[in-house]
């Protein structure tokens, strides 16, 4: 799949774009594709543009929620694992159920996110999840059915799963646009009922680089239906470029909401500026997708940081050494938002390291190479982060 950052002068739409239609995104090269011009080459990383007309307006923050089973356990998010979903396919016979909701008895497919509380055995779908979070909500259209789900830079996209169960995660690096541009949404096949936005963002993907980058910033399209509130990633399109790359099979997106986006005095207002410029250093300083890293990520599945063998902070001074360690190696998709998070971590403590790894701990604590996308869900699940099927608000 590919991507690009915007121009940093505003919205990379200001003329009509060529149209190239790839087989599949975020897995390499496609299978076939049909093309009307050459694919431009992004031109390396570039901070989104400010002051654009279509970005909405910042709405009140959303505080930490948490979904508790009726024993008042803590329920972790869960989607599927990489690699068992066909393995349980074959199994059962091509079955796609995994679950059943505890609370509405509706089935819960292998595609679609769900919590779970492992002590009781008890699950909810999103839809009853969502009843226990009271997501903040917000409306950009009039007779929109279902409102629109306030993204936030930081946000992580996790987009499939594919036939292999694997999701793809792309950090959010800026907020979700309203799409305006009537060529655009012709080309992007929007039926009525289907609105569509874009926002930019970054990614570590086999198929794409940028051109002074290992990671792939672009600014991606997102279709939403207004009915239901599912989304669907159809298109990118690179910075500079004027060819827009069109999915040939639109890929399902879930979102997973930070905890930043409330001031609180139990953490640090979020700077989205410094976060930004993070994003910038990360890039420029990036290593090309790692195969070898993906196994070891699967072999290490659900290897997460406990902040109690980390007490003092002799421990907590090593624990950066390492972690500082594994920034270095080369990356898979999950990488990207870990270490963003975690090197923003560290630029907000300034020369405070011990409270930079405090906060690593508490809100992004994974390795950024042995982490993949589905234990990167469970884990930040028990940090205050949310996850949400679609763009329901």
């Amino acid at each position: 799949r590919r991507r690009a950052m915007g121009n940093a002068c505003g919205p990379p739409w200001r003329k009509s774009p060529k149209i190239k239609v790839v087989g599949s995104l975020g897995r390499g090269e496609p299978e076939d594709e049909s093309e009307t011009s050459q694919p431009m080459r992004t031109r390396g990383f570039h901070l989104p543009g400010h002051g654009s007309p279509h970005t909405p307006p910042v709405e009140p923050p959303v505080p930490r929620y948490e979904v508790s089973c009726p024993d008042g356990h803590l329920m972790n998010a869960k989607v599927v694992r990489e690699g068992l979903e066909l393995l349980r396919c074959l199994r059962k016979g091509g079955s796609h159920e995994i679950a059943t909701c505890s609370e509405c008895e509706e089935s819960i497919a292998h595609e679609d996110a769900y919590y779970r509380c492992k002590e009781c055995d008890y699950d909810l779908c999103t839809s009853c999840a969502r009843e226990r979070l009271g997501l903040p909500v917000k409306h950009l259209f009039r007779g929109s059915t279902k409102p629109l789900l306030d993204l936030f830079t930081g946000d992580i996209l996790f987009c499939g799963p594919d036939f292999y169960g694997v999701h793809h995660v792309i950090l959010l690096c800026s907020r979700l646009e309203n799409v305006t541009d009537e060529d655009i949404i012709s080309s992007l096949g929007a039926e009525p009922g289907v609105e569509t936005y874009s926002a930019q963002t970054i990614e570590s993907t086999q198929g794409s680089t940028g051109e002074d980058t290992w990671w792939y910033p672009s600014r991606t399209f997102i279709q939403r239906n207004q009915y239901d509130g599912t989304a669907l990633l159809v298109a990118d399109w690179p910075p500079h470029g004027d060819t827009l790359f069109i999915a040939k099979t639109p890929v399902p997106v879930k979102v997973m909401l930070h905890p930043f986006r409330s001031p609180s005095p139990d953490r640090p207002d979020f700077q989205e500026a410094l976060f930004l410029q993070v994003v910038e250093d990360a890039a420029e300083d990036s290593k090309a997708y790692g195969w070898s890293t993906v196994m070891k990520a699967i072999y290490a599945y659900q290897r997460e940081l406990n902040p109690d063998k980390y007490n003092t902070e002799d421990d907590r001074e090593r624990l950066l050494v390492k972690l500082r360690e594994h920034w270095d190696k080369p990356p898979i998709c999950a990488t990207v938002a870990i270490k963003v998070w975690q090197k923003y971590f560290e630029a907000i403590c300034d020369d405070d390291e011990d409270q930079a790894v405090k906060l690593i701990l508490k809100y992004m604590p994974c390795y950024c190479d042995t982490t993949t996308p589905s234990s990167l869900v469970k884990n930040l699940t028990k940090c205050g982060w949310v996850l949400n099927s679609g763009l329901e608000g």
